[in-house]
């Protein structure tokens, strides 16, 4: 398996992170690591949440809940995504231990700031973060929810009322996974695909394909960006391998 370090230059002040980018890697390989969040200042840690050599793999992840009851845990980078311009995130996260998992993560853009922090069990750490737009990937089926594997869009904090939902093919907990957000500016346009980590762009899930003025929900025109996760009776230990976010060209306008 090889490492590569990658540095995504971002335009127009859209976020760049760096990080050890694994290729092909299967489900018991390595993962990538942070040597972004080893900066001074880079991300600012909330809660639960910390950065550190977790698992067999010894390489620096975000563990966002480390398997205790009611956790919630959040970090956010402390550079902006600026939400006028077209953008493109893909992680990879690993959700496991526990009988069957609880309650998942989510990737979330927010106005309040850097130590924003939200509600734990099905409030997956964003509940009551009211200036939010986040997408879950929710591991446990709470009354709200349609499916014990999901994957939502939620907004002003309250994951009882998604937007949209869909139930990916393959399980969120118990082996890593791939999310890859690709959000257009000029049409308001947002699709969240999830893979495997060693699939390529064709071969991931379209699960979320969704019109929404971000800029406009959030009333800004740039937002923090960041994970947020949590536990409650049932727990689990829910890590961020990898992250980027890097600027991409709108789409063509159609004619």
């Amino acid at each position: 398996m090889g490492l590569r370090e990658v540095w995504k230059c971002a335009a127009g002040g859209v976020l760049a992170v760096p990080f050890l980018l694994v290729n092909a890697a299967p489900a018991t390989a390595a993962p990538g690591g942070f040597p972004y969040f080893d900066k001074p200042g880079a991300v600012s840690v909330v809660g639960s949440a910390t950065v550190g050599r977790f698992g067999p793999w010894r390489e620096r992840v975000l563990r966002l809940t480390s398997g205790g009851h009611q956790q919630m845990g959040a970090a956010w980078a402390t550079h902006k995504v600026d939400l006028r311009r077209s953008f493109e995130t893909t992680f990879d996260a690993f959700l496991h231990e526990g009988r069957s998992g609880a309650d998942g993560i989510a990737i979330v853009l927010q106005t309040e700031g850097t130590r924003a922090l939200g509600g734990w069990g099905g409030g997956l750490g964003y509940r009551g973060i009211r200036n939010s737009v986040a997408i879950e990937f929710d591991d446990f089926k709470n009354a709200p929810d349609p499916s014990d594997n999901h994957v939502g869009l939620v907004v002003n904090g309250n994951p009882d009322a998604h937007l949209v939902t869909a139930d990916p093919d393959i399980p969120l907990f118990g082996a890593p996974f791939r999310a890859r957000v690709g959000y257009d500016a000029r049409s308001h346009h947002l699709q969240v695909h999830v893979g495997t980590p060693d699939q390529g762009e064709p071969e991931q899930q379209l699960v979320i394909d969704q019109r929404i003025d971000l800029a406009g929900r959030l009333g800004a025109g740039s937002a923090w960006a960041g994970f947020t996760g949590a536990t409650g009776d049932v727990v689990s230990q829910q890590d961020i391998l990898s992250w980027e976010v890097s600027a991409r060209p709108p789409a063509p306008r159609r004619r």
